[in-house]
This record gives structure tokens, C-alpha cells and sequence, in this order.
């Protein structure tokens, strides 16, 4: 049977629902992730942050593994940190699911995959801290964009894999 991996999702509010709904918000999971898990082999099951805590335990329990997606900032308070002023948009609930999944993933041992917001999540997690805006926060000579320009699928920065790391044996 395929392995049961489990993507995070993200909320957005409705624009075009806010006149008539002034709370209107969806859950959005980008379909790049659902058809990457997919085409590996994989069934892919989108988990919205509309959970608390004891039902993020439940949801994982039904997994193989989890996939922390992209999105928005995570709250700096789970740094240690005030919010500087260049910070970008955070959603609390996500924030709170996506650190609650973490917590229960990281004990049970479940394998975890992070892209962009999700790394950046399992670092935290672990104990890490970010840097909440990078042009305001480090040298400019040293940043990449951080928007890509070109399509996602198509390569724009070389990136180094550790030959001791599990990554290394996976790649080869």
C-alpha cells in the first residue's frame, strides 16, 4: 500500500467573499505539493490548521510521514523573538497546527520533508531561530532572491548536500 503522507495547508482570506462574509476564509494546499506526493508514490492527504493540539495528534497517527509546505512567516515568538517591523504576514492558527504536528511527528519519529515555511518550521522546532526579513537582517552581497522569477520546476541556485547526511544516501 502507498504511503499515507500528510501535506499542510494554509488559510486565505476570500477577497471577493468579504463584502458578504466578513470572516470568509478557505484552506488552500498548492497543487504542486499534492501531485509532487503523488507522483512519488505516495498518497497525499492535505491537513487544513483548523485542529488543535490533541487532534493533531490524531491526524498523524493515520500517516507515513508529513510534508510541511510553503507560506507565510512563522510567528517569531516561537524564536524567542519580537516581531521587527519588515516581517511578513503569520497566521496564528497555522502557526500553532503546523508547531503542534511538529511536536508530535518529531517524538513519534515520523519522517518530515520541509519546503521553504516548513524548513524553517523543523528548525524552529528543533530549537533554532530565523531571521524574520534577510535584506534588513543580513549583507546584501550574500542573498539570493528570494521570489523566484523562473517557474518553479526550473532550477536557479545550486544547493550542497552533506555527503554524511541522510539526504546524501537518498540522492547518491
Amino acid at each position: 500500500m502507498a504511503p499515507v503522507i500528510g501535506i499542510t495547508a494554509t488559510l486565505r482570506q476570500d477577497e471577493a467573499s468579504v463584502a458578504q462574509r466578513p470572516l470568509g476564509r478557505f484552506v488552500r494546499a498548492d497543487l504542486d505539493y499534492v501531485e509532487g506526493v503523488a507522483g512519488a508514490g505516495g498518497l497525499p492527504v492535505v491537513l487544513p490548521p483548523v485542529v488543535g493540539a490533541r487532534e493533531a495528534e490524531v491526524l498523524l497517527g493515520g500517516l507515513d510521514g508529513l510534508l510541511l509546505s510553503g507560506g507565510s512567516d512563522l510567528d517569531p515568538c516561537y524564536y524567542g523573538e519580537e516581531a521587527v517591523p519588515e516581517l511578513g504576514a503569520t497566521i496564528p492558527e497555522r502557526d500553532a497546527f503546523e508547531m503542534s504536528l511538529m511536536d508530535h511527528a518529531l517524538r513519534s519519529g515520523m519522517p518530515i520533508f520541509g519546503i521553504c515555511r516548513g524548513m524553517q518550521v523543523l528548525n524552529v522546532a528543533l530549537g533554532g531561530t530565523l531571521y524574520q526579513d534577510l535584506p534588513s537582517q543580513m549583507d546584501h552581497s550574500v542573498l539570493l532572491g528570494h521570489r523566484q522569477e523562473t517557474p518553479k520546476w526550473q532550477p536557479t541556485h545550486e544547493v550542497e548536500v552533506d555527503g554524511g547526511s541522510q539526504a546524501a544516501g537518498i540522492m547518491g
